[in-house]
């Protein structure tokens, strides 16, 4: 089924996928494409305020927002592609947030 990270009062995310890594660390993917800058802030309001879950939000770069919004501390991340997604970028993405999952 699918996965609902839901951070009461706060909000809530769907993801598209989910990523599972060798040892079953699981890293959630959210494309949100051409979606509104409003709902990426929206999500990056839901990471700061604690989700627990780590994702990768994919964002087209025609939202105009930096990668930069979650730093290296944050349980997630951000990727911003312009016209196609790297599928190496994305594993490398997910690879990452993985490990920084086990070093918590």
């Amino acid at each position: 089924g699918e996965a609902v990270l839901d951070l009461p009062g706060v909000g809530l995310c769907v993801p598209d996928l989910c990523y599972t890594a060798a040892d079953g660390t699981k890293v959630y993917l959210e494309v949100m494409g051409y979606w509104s800058r409003a709902t990426v802030w929206k999500r990056v309001e839901l990471v700061e305020a604690g989700l627990s879950e780590p994702v990768l939000f994919l964002v087209s770069s025609r939202l105009r927002v930096s990668e930069e919004l979650l730093d290296e501390r944050a349980t997630s991340a951000l990727y911003v592609y312009r016209g196609r997604i790297s599928a190496a970028k994305v594993l490398g993405k997910l690879s990452d947030l993985a490990q920084r999952r086990r070093s918590r």
